[in-house]
């Protein structure tokens, strides 16, 4: 019965540990959903980031940025940034060339011509390389469209040209859309139509993690700077370029067998993989381009042209940990293209329709379900443990695959989900354990020292409804002349004597860890070695009995001196095996001990004398070594098959 009752609990905890699991699993999908997650996600990322083994720079990429000292050195002749002529850009674009520049990229608007001859001298060394990309930026929230912001009819051309549809239907995407482009001068675009958009994308927390490759206007695309810069360096045309938002990828045909395969989010938008410190990063002023040195960096490369001026509202923070320019995050998407090195995104929290994000809801799932279990089925100190260490898995594999595989495995929601299943798992079985403290205390506190009940409160398997054979010791106390002395006083009286006896012998009983199982009238029935085992329940019983004779005499004293009758009790102890338990059902039980031996102890306790201890022969033989003893002859007893030896105790050796 007691082993069904255990299971039948086991099995109660198991499957609201299941529930409480799917519970997690709920409440952390909500928090990932709803986007309160991703306040948690960034910093775990940068952090990451950051933990990730630098590269060297790629020797295919430039950077030649307009810096504070450029503009200190222009300020008495062209005046404040932005200069009014285009000197400074046609010089840098000249030197870039000669040193052997392959294309140019610009992170600088053009939207109004300046000097007539300065222009041209810029549109002049622009045509010279293979490829020179205008930076173009959209409005992407209200506000007007083309037709009422008084684009010319070549801009309209030059828009027309360079947009595609890049093989998806922009109408159905959900891609950044735009409108009212801010345009380079028609010179410009007469030297090159190339164009690439600035459009930024930055989170919660100003900083820039991914980027849209995509802008829709106009039911056609438009590509990044960046991204554009990278078609011109591998040398393919829009109809190369396929966008499959279904399949998250970009996917650049640089030639047959060979395919670029760009990861994409379902909005087009691609993570950066920032490959090193900002700070690592080689770019040079326009003012140093006069060094041969510095300029035969350039060879070969492709160059992306910025700004990084006191001042300057093109400042980003990125997960690198500091503010940056634009053009340094145009440059290291231009790398990530160039070099193949990109970052791959599982975000089930944000895009739980691919296959990578139901499997890891799956994953996520059944942890949840079996940290729900273990936390609600053991004890807390192990469901705290089991929480810690599943709990952290994500964030340990989120790690991993980051900083070894390029792959950025949110791990907001899982960690919620799992910490969260195991949080009211243990909480569960807190509140369990504590009501089956509440009841068992309630059970057994009357009868139970102090120190017994806690260890029986700590394991409640102790006392489990059933019983078991053990050796054990079985004291019985009885008062002398009792039915006389009840005769002769009033019910109020009695019960106030007895009240003062039983108190005072009690707290014997629970000063010897002994285990009170009846209050018979004026008898007392004691034993030792269970439910918690005592190896001395012997010598436990002998000691008791000697302090409980020395307590009687005591309140003998006291009773005499008041003028009331006072008690004498005889004693007797039985030592041998018994069935101990709980006998009863589950609504009323009794932890009490059956067999022979109580009977014995009884019959020992019925001939003994007022303040005589008889014990039985197995109890003399386990005290023998601290108790002495005498021989009180073989006794016959009734209910007791054969002779008994008895012994009287003496006192301690």
């Amino acid at each position: 019965m007691a082993e069904s009752t255990q299971a039948e609990q086991l099995w109660r905890k198991r499957r609201t540990g299941v529930l409480l699991g799917l519970l997690g699993w709920a409440v952390g999908v909500l928090l990932g959903v709803s986007g309160l997650s991703k306040f948690v996600d960034a910093p775990i990322y940068d952090a990451f980031a950051r933990a990730s083994d630098s590269i060297p720079q790629d020797e295919r990429v430039g950077l030649v940025y307009v810096g504070d000292r450029d503009v200190a050195l222009y300020r008495e002749t062209q005046g404040r940034w932005p200069w009014t002529t285009r000197l400074p850009h046609a010089t840098a674009a000249q030197v870039m060339y000669e040193a052997g520049a392959l294309t140019v990229g610009y992170d600088i608007m053009f939207p109004e011509g300046a000097d007539e001859d300065s222009d041209f001298e810029l549109m002049e060394s622009m045509a010279f390389f293979d490829a020179a990309v205008h930076g173009v930026l959209f409005q992407t929230a209200g506000g007007t469209r083309w037709s009422d912001v008084g684009l010319t009819d070549r801009a309209l051309e030059a828009l027309a040209n360079e947009g595609a549809t890049f093989g998806t239907d922009p109408d159905t995407t959900g891609l950044l859309e735009g409108h009212s482009p801010s345009m380079p001068i028609d010179l410009f675009l007469e030297g090159s139509e190339a164009m690439g958009h600035l459009n930024p994308t930055p989170d919660h927390d100003n900083a820039i993690r991914r980027v849209p490759l995509f802008v829709r206007n106009e039911g056609l695309l438009y590509p990044s700077l960046a991204f554009r810069m990278a078609m011109a360096a591998l040398g393919v045309t829009h109809e190369q370029v396929t966008l499959d938002l279904e399949g998250r990828e970009v996917r650049i045909e640089v030639a047959e067998g060979d395919v670029v395969r760009v990861p994409v989010d379902p909005d087009g938008t691609m993570w950066v993989h920032y490959d090193r410190p900002i700070e690592e990063l080689e770019a040079i002023l326009y003012s140093r381009l006069d060094d041969a040195a510095a300029a035969g960096k350039l060879t070969g490369r492709h160059v992306v042209i910025g700004v990084s001026v006191t001042g300057s509202r093109d400042a980003w923070r990125t997960p690198m940990g500091v503010q940056c320019p634009g053009f340094l995050i145009h440059g290291q998407i231009l790398e990530n293209v160039l070099t193949r090195r990109f970052m791959t995104a599982i975000q089930p929290d944000t895009y739980p329709t691919g296959s990578s994000e139901l499997l890891v809801h799956v994953c996520v799932l059944l942890g949840c379900v079996l940290l729900g279990v273990i936390a609600a089925s053991v004890e807390p100190r192990f469901g705290w443990s089991a929480t810690l260490v599943l709990g952290a898995g994500p964030l340990v594999l989120g790690y991993v695959l980051l900083t070894r595989m390029d792959i950025w495995l949110t791990p907001a929601t899982s960690t919620f989900a799992l910490f969260g299943s195991g949080f009211l798992g243990v909480g569960y079985h807190q509140i369990m354990q504590a009501r089956e403290r509440r009841r068992i205390r309630g059970i057994y506190e009357r009868y139970l020292s102090p120190q017994v009940l806690a260890r029986v409160i700590d394991d409640p398997t102790l006392m489990q409804l059933g019983g078991a054979r053990k050796e054990l010791s079985v004291f019985f106390s009885d008062i002398r002349g009792f039915t006389s002395f009840s005769e002769s006083v009033e019910p109020e009286e009695l019960t106030e004597r007895l009240n003062e006896y039983y108190t005072a012998m009690i707290d014997v009983v629970h000063a010897h860890e002994g285990t009170v199982d009846k209050l018979i009238g004026d008898s007392l029935m004691v034993f030792f070695g269970d439910p918690v085992p005592q190896e001395d329940h012997a010598l436990r019983s002998v000691r008791m009995a000697l302090d409980m004779r020395d307590r009687v005499e005591e309140l003998t004293t006291e009773w005499i001196a008041r003028g009331v009758h006072p008690f004498e009790v005889g004693i007797g102890i039985a030592t041998g095996h018994v069935a101990v338990g709980n006998l009863g059902s589950e609504k009323f039980i009794d932890y009490t001990v059956v067999g022979q031996v109580v009977n014995l102890a009884a019959r020992l306790q019925g001939g003994a004398k007022p303040r005589e201890i008889l014990v039985s022969d197995r109890v003399r033989e386990l005290v023998d070594h601290e108790i002495e003893t005498e021989p009180f002859g073989s006794r016959e007893f009734k209910g007791i098959t054969s002779e008994v030896e008895v012994f009287r105790v003496v006192g301690p050796r």
